[in-house]
């Protein structure tokens, strides 16, 4: 199981960080390169090494010690971007041709 740790001086640093978002300029700059909590984002990961890439689903699954401190959790893999992209212009495909056959119905 891998297992995730604060550095030896978090606490300081986040207290420095603290301090500094009290700045306008610094909090602005901030906020630019920060997500709201809540915010979802599709990141693409190139598999380096077979054995560590289980630790993609270990952070799907909760498995890894510590995992609050990264400020994130994965809640889906995808295995093949272009299926599941294909999936979804399948499905909005799908569904306009339902629309027009409602529409023609009327």
């Amino acid at each position: 199981m891998i297992e995730i740790v604060k550095v030896p001086n978090f606490e300081e640093r986040k207290a420095s960080h603290d301090q500094k978002m009290q700045e306008e300029h610094y909090r602005y700059v901030t906020e630019q390169l920060s997500f709201k909590k809540g915010t979802k984002l599709q990141l693409s990961i190139e598999v380096t090494d077979e054995f560590f890439s289980q630790s993609i689903l270990s952070l799907l699954h909760d498995k890894i010690s510590g995992g609050e401190l990264l400020g994130f959790k994965v809640t889906e893999v995808c295995m093949n971007p272009k299926k599941k992209t294909e999936d979804e212009v399948k499905q909005v495909l799908q569904s306009v041709i339902d629309n027009l056959q409602e529409f023609v119905k009327r």
